[in-house]
């Protein structure tokens, strides 16, 4: 938990340095990795035991290497259950960051050892972009991709176009 804008916030994704490797199988992010003191990954299961029981809203704080900080945030937010492959519901954008999960809302969690979406012109993305995520033709925004100062990498495309972005932050916290 964590306070900022005013309110209690759970972390549901911290990237601070790049350290953290977030090219993992399903398992991993089904459960969660890394440090609540570094970079984190709650984990799908939980992700979906907290949407389940009440409204959520998302807010994402990021920052480019240049030292803007951007913001994202989603009035509604959650997760189906593993056999609805974690299945992302989002919508009620506001923000300064532009809306690059919209292209993400209704997808499935995937990851090298479970990739959900295989279309005709699309597949292999948690592979090709190093990261598990609700990938769709492959993504408007990859908050789980490598940390790479230049191209590549950790994007949220309406902000930085493909280049990188330094940090990122996603909470969420219950509806009123």
């Amino acid at each position: 938990m964590m306070k900022t804008y005013g309110y209690s916030w759970t972390v549901l994704l911290r990237r601070i340095n790049g350290l953290t490797n977030f090219y993992r199988n399903w398992k991993q992010y089904k459960e969660g990795f890394g440090s609540v003191f570094g970079e984190y990954w709650i984990g799908n299961e939980n992700l979906y035991l907290l949407t389940k029981q009440k409204n959520y809203q998302l807010l994402i704080e990021m920052e480019d290497f240049s030292g803007n900080k951007p913001y994202a945030f989603y009035n509604t937010f959650s997760v189906g259950s593993e056999n609805e492959k974690y299945k992302l519901s989002i919508g009620g954008y506001y923000g300064i960051a532009g809306d690059s999960m919209i292209n993400h809302n209704g997808m499935n969690f995937a990851t090298f050892d479970n990739d959900t979406y295989i279309g005709p012109m699309c597949g292999g993305c948690p592979v090709g972009f190093s990261g598990g995520y609700w990938y769709n033709c492959c993504f408007q925004n990859h908050l789980t991709g490598p940390i790479v100062e230049g191209g590549g990498g950790m994007a949220w495309l309406t902000w930085t176009g493909y280049k990188s972005l330094k940090t990122a932050r996603m909470m969420i916290r219950p509806r009123n």
